[in-house]
């Protein structure tokens, strides 16, 4: 950090180095000995309240750290380079495992949504990789919805839309995950090819009647419909919310 200068060393800053790499060498080991398992959290349309599909969704239960919430693992996995291998493993097996209900409820129309991670979606071999799951597991391409983040869009728009495009090409939809905490702009939305646009729990949870907040998601919902894309809010729980 430079010259001339004194720093005091703290026995925490070493114990909070341990518990580093003590938590990422236990990631590490976390795939390969299959401690990694999904849960699916439905969706559903709200004017019939008719079943739209489900949103698939990681969980690390750890023989050391117990169940571990993906807020904590997730990040550590992309600093590590995990989250490719991860990432095709959350979307095999989700893909899987719903081609089952498919053919158990027949759900035809039923989607699977599936977080993409942005260094996966950089992966140059993310489109190879999707195409050989879906061949994999059977699932038709139209049951499956890809979500990315915002932090996808801002790196290069051209690149973004090359990638986009491929993924459509083979007849997946896309959803813009987390709609209104970072970087939105409306602007994406004309450009890009997306099917479906969530609004974040953040704003969700603090819906109330006659609220300013209220008026704004309103807002965003019509504007969106009008642009023929399908709209998913995170996190609702009560009837004011719906």
């Amino acid at each position: 950090t430079g010259k001339n200068g004194i720093y005091f060393f703290r026995k925490e800053m070493q114990a909070e180095i341990l518990q580093k790499v003590d938590f990422e060498t236990k990631l590490q080991a976390a795939l390969q000995n299959e401690e990694f398992f999904l849960v699916f959290q439905p969706q559903y349309l709200a004017q019939t309240s008719v079943l739209r599909g489900f949103e698939a969704l990681v969980r690390w239960q750890s023989p050391d750290y117990g169940l571990v919430s993906p807020l904590r693992f997730i990040a550590t996995a992309e600093e590590m380079g995990l989250i490719v291998p991860l990432g095709q493993w959350i979307l095999r097996t989700a893909c899987q495992k719903f081609k089952g209900l498919v053919e158990r409820y027949h759900f035809e129309d039923v989607v699977l949504s599936v977080n993409i991670s942005a260094i996966q979606f950089d992966d140059p071999g993310f489109i190879s990789a999707l195409k050989a799951i879906l061949d994999e597991s059977g699932l038709l391409p139209q049951n499956l919805e890809l979500e990315i983040t915002e932090s996808v869009l801002i790196k290069s728009l051209d690149q973004t839309r090359r990638i986009l495009d491929a993924v459509k090409a083979i007849g997946v939809k896309i959803a813009l995950d987390d709609f209104g905490t970072g970087y939105s702009s409306l602007r994406y939305l004309q450009l890009l090819p997306i099917d479906t646009l969530k609004i974040d729990k953040s704003f969700v949870d603090h819906i109330r009647p006659q609220d300013e907040n209220q008026q704004i998601i309103g807002g965003i919902i019509s504007l969106v419909h009008q642009m023929n894309i399908q709209v998913v809010a995170e996190g609702v729980e009560n009837a004011a919310q719906l």
